[in-house]
């Protein structure tokens, strides 16, 4: 299959934009869970991103594996 300038410039665009994508949800993955959920409010993008089902699973993996720290108050 033949793609023209056109085809391939939009080819490529949506696949530096899927990475970006891929990217952003990794280093959000890395924040807190209340850090995060505030972000929603930052675009709609972002919105889009971080209510996709992919990364809503990823972040209950996180936040399952993570340690619990039970914190004393003396």
């Amino acid at each position: 299959m033949v793609h023209t300038r056109a085809q391939t410039k939009k080819m490529l665009h949506a696949s530096i934009s899927r990475f970006n994508d891929d990217l952003f949800t990794e280093i959000l993955l890395r924040l807190p869970a209340a850090s995060i959920f505030r972000f929603k409010s930052v675009s709609k993008h972002w919105r889009l991103l971080l209510s996709q089902k992919y990364f809503t699973q990823r972040m209950l993996i996180k936040l399952s594996c993570e340690p619990k720290v039970l914190k004393l108050d003396n």
